[in-house]
């Protein structure tokens, strides 16, 4: 290496890190909100924490295409500002939010019409009336949460993380207060040796509609922020150049939806079929599982930081830089995942014991730790390369990687091992771990091809 070299992959890994590690914690605040409110969910009855689990899964999986639309604002404004071009970066987050407000209308009519379908799907009867509060208390939310990923995309561009931060903060204290006296009613405030006011436990529905208010506090600290110093533009105008802007993010943004669709539904089905096996394969399942989405939520503010560096090289028309970016990101991730499965071989018998009292849950939990530890490295792969890929606006490879990884590939094998061999819930962890492998050869090898010659702008 040479001596330009050493200065120049040093400060890579700097710049990475300084945007990589508030966008972490902001990731995390986001998953304490789901896991805080699964725990009063919790208290509530086990009936509620089963409606909620049922209802957040199915409201994220419809999210996900109209998500991927407002995530591309990212890419699009990073290449933006590699270019220098004020006019685009401007563009960029008025189509965000355009679109964001135009797409949110039938992902809410889905959301809510997708509740009569949970019978036909296997889910418990006593259940489903919870569940559907829940999704009918979070549509008020839905439209609020893509804004909030609208303005969080521009945030991130141009490295401006306090925001995310504070606001995670923020709607974590919401989240708390109004969740605890949604679901639980007076038993939130016996709790803490408060008087009762006579309010009513709500349960699911509660728990959507503290989902909600979150989620518009959420989108009004971070879009105030995004908008701070916007153009001095006639609406007129500024409606006329978001329109044509639209283009760009659906382009980037629908690819990047249907990617997000096809792994969450992939693990979401995974879910389903290890129902089949009975409660304690499903309570070893969720503690796998949980602990999986707990480093991957880290992971994707890894590959926020690349995609947004990656996306500073191309709009500068570097691609040498593009390429030591996107290696940098994928570098740092997989020395931080490494560490945590280290971490899980380790202390597995101990995670486990934090979800469960119950030995025969403990002991089937085991080995699916040790599965999920034996993946991180190709797990962190997938997830960074994926962020340097949507830097480069290469969407579209991304989402049919994941699509055959995960569905000619994991599922498949986890199903012939699952069902065919007897390997109960441990063939269901093997096989999406094997499709995980798949997509991150697939997406590593990609960028590499990509990054070897001059990147196109979109």
């Amino acid at each position: 290496m040479t001596e330009h070299a050493r200065p120049a992959l040093s400060a890579d890994i700097a710049a990475t890190l300084r945007l990589a590690v508030p966008l972490m914690s902001a990731q995390l605040t986001l998953k304490a909100m789901l896991l805080v409110e699964m725990a009063l969910a919790g208290r509530a009855s086990d009936q509620t924490l089963s409606a909620v689990s049922v209802g957040d899964a199915l409201t994220f999986a419809i999210l996900c295409p109209a998500m991927g639309v407002s995530i591309a604002i990212e890419p699009v404004i990073a290449q933006a500002v590699g270019s220098h071009d004020a006019r685009e970066e401007g563009s960029a987050l008025d189509a965000g939010v355009l679109l964001a407000l135009v797409t949110a209308v039938p992902t809410i009519a889905v959301a809510y019409g997708s509740t009569f379908l949970l019978g036909a799907i296997g889910v418990d009867p006593a259940v489903i009336p919870e569940a559907r509060g829940f999704v009918a208390g979070s549509l008020p939310g839905m439209a609020a949460w893509l804004l909030f990923l609208a303005g969080k995309a521009e945030l991130e561009a141009h490295g401006r993380t306090r925001a995310l931060v504070l606001g995670g903060v923020a709607a974590n204290i919401l989240n708390l207060v109004a969740g605890a006296l949604l679901i639980l009613g007076d038993r939130a405030l016996t709790a803490v040796a408060l008087p009762p006011l006579g309010l009513v436990a709500r349960g699911g529905l509660g728990a959507g509609l503290a989902t909600s208010m979150c989620n518009t506090l959420l989108a009004a600290i971070v879009l105030g922020m995004a908008w701070q110093g916007s153009r001095g533009m006639r609406a007129r105008e500024r409606l006329r150049e978001a329109r044509r802007a639209a283009g760009k993010l659906l382009r980037v943004g629908i690819p990047a939806g249907l990617q997000m669709l096809a792994e969450v539904g992939a693990f979401s089905l995974a879910s389903l079929l290890v129902a089949r096996f009975g409660a304690v394969a499903s309570s070893a399942h969720q503690i796998a599982l949980g602990i999986s989405n707990l480093t991957y939520m880290a992971m994707l503010g890894v590959a926020s930081a690349t995609s947004v560096r990656v996306g500073y090289a191309v709009g500068a028309g570097d691609e040498r830089a593009a390429r030591r970016a996107g290696l940098v990101g994928i570098a740092l991730g997989t020395c931080a995942m490494i560490a945590c499965g280290v971490a899980f071989v380790a202390w597995g018998m101990r995670i486990a014991r934090l979800f469960t009292a119950d030995d025969a849950v403990v002991t089937l939990a085991l080995p699916l730790i040790h599965i999920v530890a034996a993946y991180q490295l190709a797990d962190a792969v997938q997830i960074v390369a994926g962020g340097a890929l949507r830097g480069a606006a290469d969407t579209r490879y991304t989402w049919l990687a994941t699509l055959f990884g995960h569905w000619a590939v994991g599922l498949p094998l986890g199903l012939g091992l699952a069902f065919g061999l007897g390997y109960g819930v441990r063939g269901v962890w093997l096989g999406l771990a094997s499709g995980l492998v798949v997509v991150a050869l697939a997406l590593f090898r990609r960028f590499l091809q990509l990054s070897s010659r001059p990147i196109a702008a979109v």
